[in-house]
């Protein structure tokens, strides 16, 4: 029983905009042990572990640790309109600190995949459809660039954005996280109808001709579907 739980242990898992992202320690047992008790003793992470197992929950007030955040910035072209592709830059905040980590991406629906920056990371690069980090500090940083397919054409002429699910997991619990979305649209091309979930505390969102933006605060898992109206009056 023991030794199941040291393995799961070394597994923090993040998704996000419809491609996965996934830590792993690469450590020694004792490295591991060490992590483990880390992770245990932490009461605002035991808390959120003890109470939440993957049902949404919207967050009023922010935890007393700062969740790990996820900024997304999305522009949709003309050209995304017919072929489904975005352009993403993503930064990833409040780091779990581990020696080893990984961020895998959907295969086939994710491309030229590039790291823009890191701070408190010792090495990060890209390997296919993945980007590889080694010693995470507290506090690090690192913003990526990709083409992500996530706009769907629906068949009353308008259009949808899925992104998710949305995570922050470790063993069989859920830990706060933020994430944010400013999304550009195509000018005159498209403009904000409704959003899945519905606008609420933990949950804002927010719209000025052809750009919006969504700040959400939670634990568990969110999936968020923007649905886009045809033209931008």
């Amino acid at each position: 029983m023991w030794n199941s739980r040291k393995m799961k242990s070394n597994v923090v898992t993040l998704m996000a905009c419809g491609f996965i992202l996934t830590s792993l320690m690469g450590m020694k047992t004792g490295d591991m042990d060490e992590e483990w008790e880390r992770w245990v003793n932490d009461d605002a992470e035991a808390r959120a572990l003890a109470v939440n197992e993957g049902n949404l929950e919207f967050l009023t007030s922010p935890p007393d640790k700062p969740p790990h955040e996820l900024h997304n910035k999305l522009i949709i072209h003309t050209r995304s309109l017919q072929d489904g592709w975005i352009d993403l830059v993503q930064c990833h905040e409040n780091l779990d600190r581990v020696s080893l980590a990984e961020i895998m991406y959907h295969d086939r629906r994710t491309r030229n995949i590039k790291i823009l920056s890191s701070v408190g990371v010792e090495q990060a690069w890209v390997e296919k459809n993945t980007v590889q980090m080694k010693n995470i500090s507290d506090n690090a940083r690192l913003c990526v660039s990709a083409e992500v397919h996530s706009l769907y054409p629906n068949f009353d002429g308008t259009y949808s954005m899925r992104n998710g699910p949305f995570h922050r997991r470790f063993l069989d619990g859920y830990y706060p996280m933020r994430v944010t979305m400013d999304v550009t649209l195509p000018q005159g091309e498209l403009s904000f109808g409704a959003i899945t979930p519905m606008e609420q505390e933990g949950f804002s969102v927010s719209y000025e001709k052809g750009n919006m933006t969504v700040d959400a605060l939670f634990v568990g898992e969110l999936n968020i579907e923007v649905y886009f109206d045809g033209v931008d009056g």
